[in-house]
């Protein structure tokens, strides 16, 4: 008979391996060593007379490392390079709006960034060997922006420009390639590209509104194309900005940027920026003056008190630009991430109070009035799905989603504190926290039910779909049953009471996702005869009725977009089912 106490120690290593960021052994060492690792163990100097001594033979290894791996394949055809730009700009730059297509010409100077348009055009073509492709490109031009970068960033300012564009898009692609080995490519280089923005006091640059009284004709589109290659500055940092936010996130750490400080002024309004002709850009300059604000005194957290359903003049000239909306949002998300990993996140503390504020008056700067609350919280025309990010850092808030993690085992059976994150996720799952996030993952699953099925999801998408699921999946599996009517009672009119970023907007509260646990009877009786299981005890397996979230967002997880990652999200979340039940009732 298998001792009890194997069988979540058996679980923990299946969801170690299956895990998003896990490398297999095999591979980071080819990687790490350039398939040497037979040589290396062959001159290794022996323990002799001088054991420094160094021979022929280790010196020749070492030019060998030195010279790092080539790879002379020939780049896809034009046919294919063409195809890809097209569907990047098509699809891709609306969610992800760094590059001004109506100015972007192809030169000399923005080759690597013409490449890096190509990688992440290939994701979206549809087809495996075209995401293979795109890896491919993706792995080589990361090598090639490394080895270039003095020439590029040091010298020629335009062309450093484009180096970091270039970057930029790549470690984007990486983001969504679901490649285990692309995100650690991304995590370390993400501080090299800030690196290089900084250097080239791209941090701190604004773009000034332009005189156009009587310009036509060629000066007025050489005056659009200058001021579209400075708004493509602002737009590159604060695509660091995002990144820096995501990968804080997924990857639960400090983010390297200070998000409550940036100095970049806002981005151009949505009808500036998308302006389809040097006239067309010039009456929308003419009937709004953009912003010189720097976004930092445009933030909430930054002003005077007040209540946070009353933005401040200063808050509200943001409202034009979406994707400076976008920003502040992910940026909101940064100082959520990193508060909540010093552990100063409590329900009654000034820190929750301040970010719960902010969020909020997120909602009515660039929200409120967009849409009234039907059954879904899609706004028409939002490229971003911005408040399906609301969502989720509400959820971020509400849950310590590294400790969660650890506690289903991410990090395989390695952990010191396991006991501490089996009692942590056995508490919030008994919490209103956990209430209260699970309606907020509820909100989400139904604002993206309604999205087109032709419309390519923005990049925070996979990862907020797939944080709703292991919500839902420690909600489950980690409540303990309630004991009494009483109880169960409580639990519905909780939500109503307690939860004013749903009453203050007219949301409903969806009281059936408070059902009954894992382990209880179907008529909500509390006590099903059964003596009820200590709270130190693993909660009883995922069943069907407390499931059913789950399952919708894993299936959404599969069918949404081209991103790769999605797909990743979702076999860990069919994973973390298929070994937590008996039950065969979901994946047969």
């Amino acid at each position: 008979m298998v001792p009890v106490q194997s069988v979540p120690r058996t679980v923990n290593e299946v969801v170690r391996r299956s895990w998003f960021t896990h490398i297999s052994d095999a591979e980071g060492d080819d990687e790490a060593h350039g398939g040497s690792m037979d040589v290396a163990r062959q001159i290794t100097p022996s323990a002799a007379a001088d054991r420094y001594d160094v021979d022929d033979s280790f010196r020749n290894s070492v030019s060998l490392k030195l010279r790092g791996r080539t790879n002379d394949d020939p780049l896809p055809s034009t046919n294919y390079l063409n195809l890809s730009v097209q569907i990047y700009f098509a699809k891709f730059n609306a969610i992800f709006p760094v590059i001004h297509s109506q100015t972007f010409r192809p030169t000399p100077k923005n080759s690597l960034l013409l490449l890096s348009i190509c990688s992440m055009g290939s994701l979206l073509i549809g087809s495996q060997g075209a995401a293979a492709q795109g890896s491919k490109i993706f792995e080589r031009l990361n090598k090639a922006i490394l080895a270039s970068w003095e020439s590029s960033v040091l010298k020629d300012p335009a062309e450093a420009v484009s180096t970091i564009q270039a970057a930029l898009i790549g470690q984007t692609f990486g983001l969504l390639s679901g490649e285990p080995k692309h995100l650690a490519i991304v995590e370390a280089f993400h501080g090299t590209v800030i690196a290089w923005a900084r250097r080239c006091n791209m941090f701190t640059r604004t773009n000034s509104c332009p005189d156009l009284s009587g310009l036509s004709g060629t000066e007025l589109n050489s005056l659009w194309k200058t001021w579209a290659r400075s708004e493509e500055i602002i737009r590159t940092v604060l695509g660091l900005y995002v990144h820096d936010a995501e990968l804080a996130s997924m990857l639960h750490h400090e983010p390297l940027l200070r998000h409550d400080s940036i100095a970049l002024s806002v981005a151009a309004d949505d009808s500036v920026f998308n302006a389809p002709t040097a006239a067309a850009w010039k009456e929308q300059m003419l009937l709004r003056q953009d912003s010189k604000l720097p976004i930092r005194n445009c933030l909430h957290v930054n002003m005077e008190f007040h209540h946070y359903s009353q933005p401040l003049p200063s808050e509200l000239v943001c409202t034009p630009s979406s994707f400076t909306a976008y920003v502040i949002l992910h940026g909101i998300s940064a100082g959520v991430c990193e508060q909540q990993q010093s552990g100063r996140l409590d329900l009654s503390s000034t820190n929750f109070s301040k970010h719960y504020d902010t969020l909020m008056c997120w909602y009515f700067t660039f929200q409120a009035g967009k849409n009234t609350w039907s059954k879904d919280d899609v706004v028409p025309g939002d490229p971003f799905y911005l408040m399906i990010l609301w969502h989720t850092v509400f959820m971020n808030l509400l849950a310590d989603f590294n400790i969660l993690e650890r506690a289903i085992g991410r990090d395989g059976l390695r952990v010191d504190s396991s006991e501490q994150d089996h009692v942590y996720a056995v508490q919030w799952a008994s919490s209103s926290q956990a209430r209260r996030c699970i309606l907020h993952a509820h909100a989400l699953q139904n604002a993206l039910g309604t999205t087109r099925f032709d419309a390519e999801p923005a990049i925070h998408i996979p990862r907020c779909l797939f944080l709703a699921g292991l919500a839902s999946y420690c909600y489950t599996r980690f409540r303990p049953p309630l004991t009494s009517q009483a109880s169960i009672e409580d639990s519905f009119r909780e939500p109503a009471l307690e939860f004013p970023e749903f009453s203050i907007r007219g949301a409903p509260i969806p009281k059936h996702l408070f059902g009954a646990a894992s382990g209880q009877s179907s008529d909500r009786v509390g006590h099903d005869g059964e003596p009820t299981r200590s709270r130190q005890q693993r909660s009883g397996p995922v069943v069907p009725l407390g499931a059913g979230m789950l399952c919708t967002l894993t299936d959404m997880l599969h069918r949404i977009g081209h991103w790769a990652i999605a797909r990743k999200f979702a076999a860990i979340l069919e994973m973390l089912v298929r070994a937590d039940t008996d039950e065969d009732w979901m994946l047969t």
